[in-house]
């Protein structure tokens, strides 16, 4: 409000007093409304970027977990593929030995 009008409304009398003191807590009010505003904006975007932080640690996690997935995948593979070659390799040595029994009964006499 421009300052000039202060001295016109207090030569206006007790009304213009009124008015004066209404315009200046209506001005404190406005004021304080837009520092509230100011802080709540604040505050809105500290908790938008937390959310922000939050979802990017979350995706994070879930390439981890994929990452994790994948490595447990292959890591069962691999068990399999022992497993399997520690079969083929027990049957070996079964014929093996079943050879080396026969081999060793046909040359001791009885």
């Amino acid at each position: 409000m421009d300052p000039a009008v202060f001295p016109w409304l207090l030569q206006q009398g007790p009304w213009g007093v009124v008015v004066l003191i209404l315009l200046t807590v209506i001005g404190i009010l406005w004021r304080g409304r837009e520092a509230l505003l100011t802080r709540r904006e604040e505050e809105v975007r500290a908790l938008v970027e937390a959310l922000n932080a939050s979802t990017r640690a979350m995706e994070a996690n879930a390439e981890a977990l994929d990452e994790n997935t994948k490595a447990t995948a292959a890591l069962s593979h691999l068990a399999a593929l022992r497993a399997a070659a520690f079969d083929e390799h027990s049957r070996r040595f079964e014929e093996h030995s079943r050879r080396v029994e026969a081999i060793l009964q046909q040359r001791v006499p009885s």
